[in-house]
């Protein structure tokens, strides 16, 4: 029923945080669903994993699972004294966006499901202030006290690096202010997304002429100077011709192109990425 503690493991298990205690919530269907942040430390994902839920028999062994084995108190790793779990690919370039944006009363209110004082428009920073707690952190992001001042948000951020935004509230603040912060930051990040929208288009891989010259001219160049050389000096070149192409495809870039703005903020993707997808086309 809900509200009851169990057990949660993904095979193999390769640490401690590999079985975590789970509060359970009944839903319809025969799929185990759990929050996404909660996938790193399990190295699961969603394309058919399958994982097992184990439940304790007595209320020694419940409590001990809910003192000892809860999500909350795994958020810090004590083999490497930094975050396990963050926020991760749509909350994380969500807060990305939403840090560089501007949005209407009426959004913002929509966003939060709270009253806001009466002005026509909000930055990402003042919505996202909203719902952090008293907490001063210096990073890609200026916070004092729990109001954003300056920056953007990214994987360095609110992803699993040591002195992260979620280290420094799991130090500070506690794991139960820390998870809570994690959830309220993706229910507004997925709010944000609803709003705004996001998705890979087409429109995302096009080039311009003048980058498209540079790409074939380097191409052109590369395969003419590895005619006859040893694997090591092919390598070399031909690496050295994707870094060039890459360099050219991202230099006409910016956050308006949904590609590059997962790569930017460390939610998914690299420049090799970019530099299959536009240069070498």
């Amino acid at each position: 029923v809900d509200g009851d503690i169990v057990l949660f493991n993904r095979q193999p298990s390769l640490h401690k945080m590999s079985m975590m205690a789970h509060t359970v919530r009944v839903l319809p269907y025969d799929t185990f669903r759990m929050n996404t942040s909660c996938t790193t430390p399990y190295n699961a994902d969603f394309d058919g994993d399958e994982m097992n839920v184990h439940y304790p028999q007595t209320i020694m062994a419940e409590s001990e699972a809910r003192e000892i084995m809860s999500v909350k108190y795994q958020v810090v790793s004590p083999q490497s004294n930094k975050p396990v779990m963050g926020l991760i690919q749509d909350s994380l370039v969500g807060m990305f966006l939403l840090s560089g944006a501007t949005v209407s009363r009426a959004d913002a209110m929509q966003m939060l499901q709270a009253p806001l004082p009466h002005q026509p428009t909000f930055t990402g920073l003042e919505i996202v202030s909203q719902v952090l707690p008293d907490i001063t952190y210096h990073g890609g992001v200026e916070v004092d006290r729990g109001q954003v001042l300056s920056g953007r948000f990214t994987k360095r951020d609110v992803g699993t690096s040591h002195g992260a935004l979620i280290h420094i509230t799991f130090n500070d603040l506690g794991p139960t202010v820390c998870v809570d912060t994690m959830h309220k930051l993706q229910r507004l990040s997925h709010a944000y997304l609803q709003i705004r929208g996001f998705t890979i288009g087409l429109g995302d891989l096009v080039r311009s002429e003048e980058v498209t010259r540079l790409c074939e001219k380097e191409r052109t160049s590369a395969y003419a100077d590895v005619e006859g050389a040893d694997e090591v000096q092919t390598n070399i070149r031909l690496n050295n011709c994707r870094n060039v192409m890459g360099k050219a495809a991202l230099s006409q870039m910016d956050e308006s192109n949904n590609l590059f703005a997962m790569v930017h903020c460390g939610s998914k993707g690299s420049m090799v990425n970019i530099t299959q997808l536009q240069a070498w086309i």
